[in-house]
């Protein structure tokens, strides 16, 4: 019974109390509770400013089959047309994972200097002076962390981000692993030597191109030739007067025979209008 009235009195007890009675004690302290506020705004001034300093720099990339072509036969074949196969969820995370790898991302920090912003972190500073090796790795570790690389639902794209004070370095920390990410690729999906069979033809195509480059260069002084932008537009000139003299020519001829035609043709009618003959008789004397 006793514990029954107590409770029925601490129930009536808490439905007596009001919103002053809970906020009594924050008035009892009115410093503590401005101290707390001016730091709570600061902050939030000071969180709105790093985030209104922040850019984004976002790029996409499409992932896509390689191309399938015929196998090439020395006989008559009809093959039916080849078609790529679909891409399949784990081919596309491996492309994204791609973008990720340890030596890539190493490879943008070293070019954009990452690791001398990890030096004015506070972090760096409450520690003792480090090797260059040190400050790579955890700017590769941050790096790896701040990129944002996400595959866009129902599509073969993968969306990538990465946000930075310092818009330079957003641009080109995203320019330089595209450029990284597809040397990359082609390096994992180029079959076996075909780098070399292609460097070697481009290093042979180049040398052609310079031969011919030097021996036009020197056209001019082994044929005499001082202007030979100049003299090829004269011989055009040259060429097209004489073919409209030529096409003049053939007009004049074509006249010339049709009047030469007329006087033959009177000639010929004025020859068929006086059938005559004259014969010589054996005495002398002529006749009609």
């Amino acid at each position: 019974m006793n514990e029954l009235n107590r409770r029925n009195a601490e129930g009536a007890g808490l439905a007596d109390t009001t919103l002053r009675d809970l906020v009594t004690p924050l008035f009892r302290r009115k410093r503590v509770l401005g101290a707390s506020f001016v730091v709570f705004a600061v902050l939030s001034v000071f969180a709105a400013m790093l985030m209104s300093s922040s850019f984004k720099c976002r790029m996409e990339v499409l992932v896509n089959r390689e191309r399938v072509d015929p196998s090439v036969t020395s006989q008559t074949t009809s093959q039916a047309p080849l078609t790529a196969l679909p891409l399949t969820e784990e081919e596309i995370n491996s492309e994204a994972e791609l973008m990720v790898s340890p030596d890539l991302l190493k490879q943008v920090v070293l070019a954009n200097n990452l690791q001398e912003r990890e030096k004015k972190t506070l972090s760096a500073s409450l520690l003792p002076p480090q090797d260059e090796e040190w400050y790579v790795s955890k700017a590769v570790d941050h790096l790896g962390k701040g990129l944002n690389i996400e595959v866009v639902k129902k599509t073969n794209m993968i969306g990538v981000s990465y946000k930075s004070s310092d818009p330079k370095v957003a641009f080109g920390v995203m320019d330089k692993l595209a450029s990284l990410y597809m040397e990359k690729h082609l390096t994992v999906h180029r079959p076996t030597g075909s780098f070399e069979f292609f460097s070697k033809e481009t290093d042979k195509y180049k040398q052609a191109l310079d031969k011919s480059e030097a021996q036009l260069s020197g056209f001019g002084s082994t044929e005499g030739v001082a202007a030979p932008d100049v003299q090829r537009t004269n011989l055009a000139q040259v060429a097209m007067n004489s073919l409209a003299a030529y096409h003049n020519s053939q007009q004049a001829i074509a006249a010339a025979r049709r009047r030469c035609r007329f006087p033959l043709q009177r000639i010929f009618c004025c020859s068929n209008c006086r059938p005559t003959c004259w014969r010589r008789r054996s005495s002398g004397h002529s006749w009609q």
